[in-house]
């Protein structure tokens, strides 16, 4: 609790892995105890709060992303509650752990947030590559600068990049024009001429 006060760690991660082991273990009680005693015992017992708040909640290996933090801790939960009903171990909170630190990437990978600022992309809109003008989906020229619905990509793509086409539009000149300006050099952005 201190190191939540203090704001050293995030109570995220700590309160989703105790409160699902405290679910599952309340919910599926084993060897004929009440609900509530079998829950305190696992609870209570064992390594769940030193690996809660000082394990799981490691800087280098647990997410950074609120909810990837709060999916980490489910995640230790329900390993540590498969590993202590169905594994051969007494105790699962470390392999629990463990397994959930080298999820940790896909976790980061799969929920990640949408950069500052950004937004989201319409339906059914495309981006021309050459000048950049947003059009609607059915397009066959861009009014802008001419050319052809084949180099259009889906607005899902981060507006202001630049994707290099056969053709050395505007946009490669702007882009070109910028970098001669910015580093003094006189060779092309693209390829080795």
């Amino acid at each position: 609790m201190y190191l939540i006060a203090r704001g050293v760690i995030r109570a995220r991660i700590p309160v989703a892995y105790i409160a699902t082991v405290a679910v599952l273990t309340f919910l599926f009680p084993m060897g004929g105890n009440d609900r509530l005693t079998w829950m305190a015992y696992q609870l209570f017992t064992g390594g769940l709060f030193l690996g809660a708040f000082f394990m799981a909640t490691d800087y280098v290996t647990s997410p950074v992303t609120k909810k990837g933090e709060v999916i980490f801790g489910i995640g230790c939960g329900l390993l540590t509650v498969f590993i202590r009903y169905f594994g051969g171990l007494p105790e699962g909170v470390s392999y629990s752990i463990i397994l959930m630190n080298i999820l940790t990437p896909l976790l980061e990978r799969a929920i990640k947030p949408r950069a500052f600022g950004s937004q989201r992309a319409p339906k059914g809109k495309v981006r021309c590559t050459v000048c950049g003008a947003v059009l609607d989906e059915g397009t066959e020229t861009c009014p802008v600068c001419g050319v052809s619905s084949d180099k259009f990509v889906p607005e899902t793509a981060p507006a202001g990049r630049y994707v290099p086409c056969e053709d050395n539009g505007p946009a490669y000149q702007r882009a070109y024009e910028l970098y001669r300006r910015l580093y003094g050099a006189v060779r092309p952005l693209y390829g080795s001429g």
